[in-house]
């Protein structure tokens, strides 16, 4: 019983994937769950069809090949995925998925992560790499660029970061990036990244009850939990949560 409700605490407490120094959920976890479920929750590179990345998307063809080398990254050996990412800098310093890899696979804590991802997302928006940004930013459409999919991932982690740090308005304004950058909710059901399940709590942690159950309503459950399972259950709690606090906030 005890394996079970970890597992459950698991999949309801954190399903977007944690980083490598974390466990899977919040609570008490099973350890050898958490192990199999590694390799998934990492899923990092794994589903990008680098087929659809040409060396004439980049300035020049060592960024191309940086990205290349950068996507072998094991998730589930930090040591092997940081000599690979250490490499793939060596050929051009210009890879947002190599700063990615760091973040996410090798960094020992928060701080050293942030770091990761805030160099991802400063190399990943300049000329060099991405010289249609601005266009592929005002598309909404990032996760259909594979190439850009990393500097995506890399806001993502930021966003988590922030959250788990408490600077929940620094985190509101990454989750409202998060949806300028990609418009397609059914896009990100391709992988763990689903940042809106935690977007009420953090307009909840600063009293925004308002705020809190206009994105329930306008992010509804059957397009948007179908990227976490079991969570139809606590996405209707949450809404009734904040019906109730909206109720006792008027009767004062």
């Amino acid at each position: 019983m005890a394996a079970i409700k970890a597992k459950n605490e698991a999949v309801m407490l954190n399903p977007s994937f944690p980083f490598a120094f974390e466990t899977i959920g919040n609570g008490p976890v099973d350890a050898e769950y958490d192990a199999q479920q590694r390799p998934e929750i990492g899923l990092l590179l794994k589903e990008d069809d680098l087929s659809k990345v040409a060396p004439d998307q980049f300035s020049r063809p060592s960024i191309h090949e940086a990205l290349l080398l950068a996507y072998t990254a094991p998730t589930n050996d930090p040591a092997k995925a940081r000599e690979i990412a250490e490499k793939a800098l060596t050929i051009d310093a210009v890879c947002p998925a190599a700063y990615f890899v760091l973040g996410a696979v090798c960094a020992k804590d928060l701080a050293e992560a942030e770091q990761y991802f805030d160099k991802a997302i400063s190399v990943g928006n300049i000329g060099d790499y991405c010289p249609n940004f601005q266009t592929i930013f005002e598309e909404g459409h990032m996760w259909s660029h594979v190439h850009m999919r990393c500097y995506f991932r890399a806001v993502y982690g930021r966003f988590s970061i922030m959250r788990k740090k408490g600077n929940y308005e620094s985190a509101i304004k990454l989750g409202q990036l998060l949806e300028l950058l990609e418009h397609r909710r059914p896009a990100l059901s391709k992988c763990l990244i689903n940042y809106r399940l935690y977007m009420p709590e953090l307009y909840l942690r600063l009293g925004k009850y308002v705020e809190a159950i206009q994105y329930i309503r306008n992010n509804p459950v059957e397009v948007d939990m179908r990227l976490s399972r079991g969570c139809g259950p606590f996405w209707s709690w949450c809404e009734l949560l904040v019906l109730f606090l909206l109720l006792g906030k008027e009767n004062k």
